[in-house]
């Protein structure tokens, strides 16, 4: 009897201490994930996220975002536009009037866009019926014009639905059902999924969470840096429904598939310039996602940051020229599993790589006025529907791949134009290329396990910058002399 109740006695024990270990175990880890794209998860609302990132939402609240949509009852000045020379105010036919009459402010019920190249309005024909009106102000020459998407010139039909065509992509919280939402322009939840389980989480840890509670709070929000998040906007394509936009997205999720959205093919001439550079406005995913940076998983956030508080050009990370070379560069980067980016850098600005070659500038870098960089050749402006936009396919436009699209200026001749035609630059560039490139292969086929480290060093870096030369030919030009000659191939 007293085996047995001492065997009992210790298999409680046992039982006590196994549940023991199980609870602690469960403080430190969470058993079951909780993700943002849960299917249970509702949209929380600007007010609720604002509560506890109050910085963050101040920040965002003066960007391009944030005030893509704004109530003009609540903020009258979201109007950017001239109503003061009435002489070239747009007349405008309203559905209560048959002849035309000027467009006033009190027309206005949001403003679309915050105005960075347009600004365009939206009339409240009825309660929760808004059109785009046909005109727009553009905020580069500060002038109406035209804003045409029928042709019959019948403003109040299907194409200038707001809710159809744009709300999507100008509003948080969209119910396309009913094509009503919850916030006015792009908010948290928008890029961060949405928000109600982070919200109960966050509320049930209190002021003092422990770790188990901060991972579960940090798992049921999406962190927001896929390129998809910004693609479901910054795209051309189509949902299966036939809207410009993807429905059933949310961050998190896969954007690009036959059941939520596909992209405009890459050969659409109404898409596309023949130079393969976007020619419609919101094409920046379509772009990268044929680009080098896609394939390398360089993604938007890597260049963007949506909350930075500083002056830089839309919301670089930093300034332009130091941002690329942060990665193009001949240090190897901190994450092992990224691709190397080519050194550029090194090789733009001459920087010595060997100590038997003495590094050379480009003639570009040490340009005194107007010295191109990065952007000027691998980003140039691409007339887009009235205004230009940097591209973002990264690839230079080369003179022959714009010789017949005069609206599109080539990398080269948009600054050479006085000293060479688009055919000549393009055979320039075309024989500087072969014969670097042959100069390689053929030091290539005579390296051996003899060869100088130096040499080898120095040839890595003229191949891996890409460029074939056109970075520094100067600089490639004289690294390669060196290899020729210790390989024995100079006379």
């Amino acid at each position: 009897m007293q085996k047995k109740l001492l065997s009992l006695f210790f298999s409680i024990l046992g039982f006590i201490f196994l549940m023991m270990g199980l609870f602690l175990f469960s403080e430190s880890y969470p058993i079951a994930p909780i993700i943002a794209q849960d299917d249970e998860a509702e949209y929380e609302g600007l007010r609720s996220c604002s509560e506890c990132h109050s910085d963050v939402a101040r920040i965002h609240s003066t960007t391009s975002h944030s005030m893509t949509l704004q109530d003009v009852g609540r903020n009258e000045e979201a109007i950017l536009a001239n109503f003061e020379d009435e002489a070239n105010i747009p007349l405008i036919t309203f559905p209560d009037s048959t002849e035309p009459r000027p467009l006033t402010p009190e027309d206005i019920a949001f403003t679309l866009g915050a105005g960075k190249y347009l600004q365009r309005y939206l009339y409240e024909v009825g309660r929760n019926d808004l059109q785009l009106l046909p005109v727009e102000w553009n905020a580069v020459t500060k002038a109406w014009q035209p804003f045409t998407l029928d042709e019959s010139g019948d403003w109040l039909s299907d194409a200038y639905d707001f809710g159809q065509n744009c709300a999507y992509c100008h509003t948080s919280g969209f119910d396309a059902e009913r094509f009503r939402w919850e916030d006015d322009g792009v908010q948290c939840e928008s890029c961060h999924g949405l928000g109600s389980i982070h919200a109960e989480e966050a509320d049930g840890a209190g002021r003092n969470p422990s770790e188990r509670e901060l991972t579960r709070i940090k798992e049921a929000i999406n962190i927001g840096t896929d390129a998809q998040i910004c693609g479901q906007c910054h795209s051309q394509g189509q949902s299966p429904e036939a809207h410009p936009f993807p429905i059933g997205f949310v961050a998190g999720r896969t954007l690009i598939s036959n059941e939520t959205f596909t992209l405009v093919a890459n050969d659409d001439p109404l898409f596309w310039w023949a130079t393969g550079n976007g020619k419609r406005t919101n094409m920046q995913y379509n772009e990268w996602a044929i680009s080098g940076h896609a394939e390398a998983n360089v993604t938007c956030a890597t260049c963007h940051n949506p909350h930075s508080e500083e002056a830089q050009p839309a919301l670089l990370r930093a300034e332009p020229y130091a941002l690329c070379a942060s990665c193009h560069n001949n240090e190897p980067l901190t994450d092992e599993t990224a691709p190397d980016a080519p050194p550029n850098f090194e090789m733009y600005e001459g920087k010595s790589i060997v100590d038997e070659v003495a590094g050379i500038p480009s003639a570009h870098f040490s340009a005194i006025e107007d010295a191109p960089n990065c952007i000027t050749c691998h980003m140039p402006d691409v007339p887009v529907e009235g205004f230009t936009r940097p591209t973002h396919t990264f690839a230079v436009i080369l003179p022959e791949a714009a010789l017949n699209v005069p609206e599109v200026l080539d990398g080269c001749t948009s600054c050479h134009q006085d000293q060479a035609t688009a055919q000549n630059m393009q055979t320039l560039i075309d024989d500087i290329q072969t014969s670097t490139r042959a100069r390689i292969d053929q030091a290539r086929t005579l390296v051996s396990d003899s060869t100088p480290t130096w040499v080898i060093t120095a040839l890595n870096f003229v191949e891996a910058d890409g460029s074939a030369g056109i970075h520094n030919y100067e600089y490639a030009d004289a690294l390669l002399d060196a290899i020729e000659t210790a390989l024995g191939l100079s006379q």
